[in-house]
């Protein structure tokens, strides 16, 4: 199956659940009937600080500026289906970045999240937990984690989906403009430095073979 097919699968899992959501919301709740005044505190919003080819440095508006490196992958189709975000760790612990990278629900959880860099062995990192906003996995990259994407021409990233679990959804991960980006990027306040755990070398879900 094609990129674009699995995506499309992918996309009709996820809009028939949408259907029934909205179905589902469709019930008067106890917010309905007795709503809470909003809060008065607005929320910090978030800012594009800078660009770097395919990545961006967001930040937010808080006291304490928090920034991270920012990538929207999408597939063939132009149709966003993976969140990438980066923060940079202080100094004393193997890892030297901590990576989110947030899928849609619908998306098997047991496979991973794997990613590739050219030649390099894939790598596969498992995922924590699922909101309804998407599926989250988190992992640290030590330095030659980086030094990898920083030398690297092409990235790709793997997942499965409920719809069509024996066939990866295979997308492109672009590494244009990742060493400006990442060299750009300030420590993230608060951070603890963390150990990296290595991560299991995996056969078929990026490479197909």
């Amino acid at each position: 199956m094609t990129l674009l097919k699995s995506c499309a699968a992918f996309a009709l899992a996820l809009s028939l659940s949408s259907v029934a959501f909205a179905q589902e919301a469709t019930t008067p709740t106890a917010d309905d009937q007795f709503p809470v005044a909003p809060a008065t505190d607005a929320a910090p919003s978030e800012y594009t600080k800078a660009t770097h080819g395919d990545w961006q440095i967001r930040c937010t508006t808080a006291a304490i500026e928090h920034c991270v490196l920012y990538q929207l992958i999408k597939d063939e189709a132009g149709v966003p289906v993976v969140e990438i975000t980066m923060v940079k760790l202080p100094e004393g612990g193997q890892a030297i970045a901590g990576v989110t990278a947030v899928t849609p629900l619908g998306t098997v959880l047991t496979t991973g999240f794997a990613f590739q860099v050219d030649e390099n062995p894939a790598r596969q990192y498992p995922y924590n937990w699922c909101t309804p906003n998407g599926c989250f996995s988190r992992f640290g990259l030590d330095a030659s984690g980086i030094a990898m994407m920083k030398t690297g021409s092409d990235g790709v990233v793997a997942l499965f989906s409920l719809g069509q679990p024996k066939e990866p959804i295979r997308l492109k991960l672009s590494l244009n403009g990742f060493t400006a980006g990442f060299t750009e990027l300030t420590v993230a306040p608060n951070a603890a430095a963390e150990p990296a755990e290595p991560a299991p070398v995996v056969d078929s879900p990026v490479t197909g073979q």
